[in-house]
Order: structure tokens, then C-alpha cells, then sequence
């Protein structure tokens, strides 16, 4: 795959990704659809990083802001720093019972308002693709 079939890819999964978040929504599945966005954020991420570096193969990592600063863009210290904290929806997705506080406090409206932020950080890192 060349460069841009790779973007392509990561693009792809992260819409078929987003698609679930909305689906885990609904089913009220709250915790598993903020995952979800978590995972959207970062592929868009990896395909951010192979669109502004040399390389094809994106880092190996789940740290959306580690991903963003390794393409040398510019995003504003607000958005970074809820990206930093909206990371930990990665690995409380990954192991549920290792922050079960998280777990039992991500509410319809908790999970809701911040779906309605990362949508707005994923349309924004779209643009700049």
C-alpha cells in the first residue's frame, strides 16, 4: 500500500468506527460508545501523522495527543488538553473493571456532551486532511 492508501484506510475505519459510537449510544451502551470515539479520534490521528511525516506506518500507540504533537500541526491548548483527559476512554474500554468509577459515572448526558465535543475535534482534524 502507498501512502495514500493508507490514509485511506485508517479514514475508513474511523468512519465505520464512528458509526458504532452512535450505535453503542443509542443501545445505551454509554462507556463502550465514548470507546469508540476514542478509537475514531485516533485513527483519524494516524492518518493525520502519515499525511505530515515521511513515514507509512503510524506510531504504535493509543495517546491521541502524543499522535496529533508527531505531525507538527497546530491545535489549540484547550482542545489538547481534553483529548489528553479523553484519553483515559481508551483504556477504561479496554479493561472496564480497572476504573469502575468512570464506568459507573458516564451518564447519558456525560456521554453525550462529550460525543458532541469530539465530534466537533473529529470534523476539525478532517479538514485537515
Amino acid at each position: 500500500m502507498d501512502k495514500n492508501e493508507h490514509i485511506t484506510y485508517w479514514l475508513e475505519t474511523a468512519k465505520s468506527d464512528w458509526e458504532t459510537v452512535n450505535i453503542l449510544f443509542v443501545n445505551k451502551k454509554y462507556l463502550q460508545s465514548l470507546f469508540f470515539a476514542h478509537l475514531t479520534i485516533e485513527k483519524i490521528a494516524k492518518a493525520l501523522f502519515i499525511k505530515f511525516t515521511e513515514e507509512i506506518y503510524p506510531p504504535k500507540t493509543h495517546d491521541i495527543v502524543k499522535l496529533l504533537d508527531k505531525t507538527n500541526q497546530t491545535f489549540d491548548n484547550e482542545t489538547l488538553i481534553f483529548l489528553k483527559a479523553f484519553n483515559i476512554y481508551n483504556l477504561e474500554g479496554r479493561y472496564p473493571d480497572y476504573l469502575s468509577n468512570i464506568y459507573q459515572s458516564t451518564t447519558k448526558e456525560k456521554a453525550s456532551e462529550l460525543i458532541i465535543k469530539i465530534e466537533g475535534i473529529k470534523d476539525c482534524l478532517l479538514k485537515m486532511i
